[in-house]
């Protein structure tokens, strides 16, 4: 394989041993690493997810001795499920900080009975001050009615950035609701817009204001008024008030979808109608002809959400690759290829199989 002359890659393998190759081509030039691992369930029949030790594994690894299997029900041995779990994930974040760009992104996806380990970690090889968001994903559409406890119908994303002073976050497109909200009711000539209150939770001043049509205004009891007088009066000379269609309307701004930015920021909880959810990961399996082979696959959605937001602007990626790690089906692999005719023909990918999944 020529490292350089080839524009995609998908390597089966040991992932470990796949990125330390990757390494020598690319390393920091890595835009955004989606990390899709092992959640150390002992459920999956695919790929190891079982990473438990036996007590007296646990405790030849920690120095102690002369224990009975019966101290397994001891609390204080919590730690042998987690520790060779926790192995196998460190030195694989060391290697994807190292092939990150300065201003790029690592997401990993966990469920609640290893993030609290992995976030610890991840803190430390990227630096607490790099940490990102906490994502939640809604996996699930349905109730679990036979949950004994409550019924799991989320995961989380843990997203870090090599250098957060350096990252940013794309906007994403407004939905058809949010662009519902702005109308045109008056014919302004700067186009649709949506009333906005002219008070705030703060501020300094909670003064009268009086507009040019005699309509006296004060903010509410334990606000502040936003504006200034001059922009006030400024606002109102425009047109860019609103007293509503009998002019009789508490007074608001008019905020014009032409002078806002052209998305909004992401929320840090994803639900499954925006991003997709176990269930339409499986029914994409099947129709490859892979139904069942994995037993928490992802969405394409969920994947191009992601991508969405790490890509740099979407017809310029020169020397930025996507690198997919862990993502069981491949999903991201095929996401960047259907996203390739709105990325641009620089945009390449890296993907990698093995042992712990496909990455």
């Amino acid at each position: 394989m020529h490292l350089r002359s080839t524009r995609n890659r998908f390597i089966e393998g040991d992932n470990l041993e796949a990125l330390k190759l990757l390494k020598e081509d690319i390393a920091r030039r890595v835009k955004l690493i989606y990390l899709d691992p092992p959640y150390n369930t002992g459920r999956s029949s695919s790929y190891n997810d079982d990473f438990v030790l036996t007590v007296r594994q646990y405790h030849s690894l920690v120095g102690g001795g002369g224990v009975s299997d019966d101290t397994a029900r001891d609390a204080s041995l919590d730690g042998r499920f987690h520790c060779s779990w926790l192995s196998m994930m460190y030195p694989r974040l060391r290697l994807a900080r190292e092939l990150l760009a300065d201003d790029g992104f690592l997401c990993v996806s966990i469920d609640d009975k290893e993030v609290g380990n992995l976030r610890l970690i991840a803190d430390e090889v990227f630096g607490a001050s790099n940490f990102i968001a906490n994502i939640i994903w809604q996996k699930k559409y349905t109730r679990a009615n036979d949950a004994r406890w409550f019924s799991d119908n989320h995961e989380h994303l843990l997203c870090y950035a090599r250098d957060k002073s350096r990252t940013r976050l794309n906007l994403i497109p407004r939905t058809a609701r949010q662009l519902g909200a702005y109308h045109n009711p008056d014919n302004h000539p700067k186009g649709p817009w949506k009333a906005t209150p002219l008070h705030a939770k703060s501020g300094r001043s909670a003064a009268a204001y009086t507009f040019s049509n005699g309509v006296r205004w004060h903010p509410p009891v334990g606000t502040y008024r936003r504006f200034s007088n001059e922009v006030m009066h400024r606002l109102d000379a425009a047109g860019e008030i609103w007293f509503g269609v009998g002019g009789l309307s508490t007074p608001a701004r008019k905020t014009f979808l032409s002078e806002i930015r052209s998305g909004v920021p992401a929320v840090t909880i994803w639900t499954h109608d925006e991003v997709g959810h176990t269930h339409e990961a499986n029914t994409e399996l099947k129709s490859l002809g892979l139904g069942g082979l994995f037993s928490n696959p992802k969405p394409t959605r969920l994947v191009r959400r992601i991508i969405d937001l790490h890509a740099e602007a979407r017809a310029h990626c020169t020397g930025r690759l996507p690198l997919a790690r862990s993502c069981r089906g491949a999903s991201t692999c095929s996401d960047v290829l259907r996203l390739r005719p709105s990325l641009g023909a620089s945009k390449r990918k890296r993907g990698q199989r093995g042992p712990h999944g496909c990455v």
